[in-house]
């Protein structure tokens, strides 16, 4: 991997009489360095939309331009891909992440017909899922990314339902039709 150069390296090779071979001089480089990268290029910066239905195995994922109806990817990723998504889009785009927010459900456990074991592992499931999403949303917080918990509806969407919509070709779980149904609405 190749060192980039800082503008301080620059001046110390200077002052030892190193002449760095640069097509700008140096205080061009400083006043480039004020200005936007979108006023550099002409274009604006790209928004986007990411709607996140957090679980333990892999987090229902979708990507949305904002502005847009069109649906851009629809993944599950682990909880590391998902950080790393935020991140990479975070860096060259606005972006505002709407998390399925289970936690925000005073009782999330409902299943009275099953015996007691099977109610604690349902328990135990769901609040490592409610603690995947509360991570998530403290590293965007952290991140300073703009984010909003969003109570999740009773009602789901069914493949079926899901298809006649006409959002996304291909196969798709409940995750990842939770994560679409987040954002698709929003602009």
């Amino acid at each position: 991997m190749s060192k980039r150069f800082t503008l301080q390296d620059i001046q110390r090779l200077e002052t030892k009489g190193i002449r760095a071979k640069a097509t700008v001089p140096v205080q061009q480089v400083n006043q480039l360095a004020e200005i936007p990268a979108k006023e550099l290029t002409g274009n604006e910066k790209k928004s986007f939309l990411l709607g996140i239905d957090p679980d333990v195995d892999r987090c229902g994922v979708a990507i949305k331009e904002m502005g847009t109806a069109k649906i851009l990817d629809v993944k599950a990723l682990h909880f590391y891909d998902v950080l790393n998504l935020i991140n990479n889009l975070s860096k060259d785009a606005d972006l505002r992440v709407y998390i399925d927010a289970g936690w925000l459900i005073d009782k999330s456990n409902w299943h009275h017909a099953r015996g007691a074991g099977s109610r604690e592992k349902i328990a135990k499931n769901v609040g490592a899922c409610h603690q995947v999403g509360k991570l998530i949303c403290s590293y965007l917080q952290r991140k300073r990314i703009e984010y909003h918990e969003v109570r999740p509806s009773k009602a789901k969407v069914s493949a079926e339902e899901f298809k006649r919509l006409n959002l996304w070709k291909g196969r798709i779980n409940q995750d990842m039709r939770d994560a679409v149904m987040l954002i698709i609405c929003r602009s």
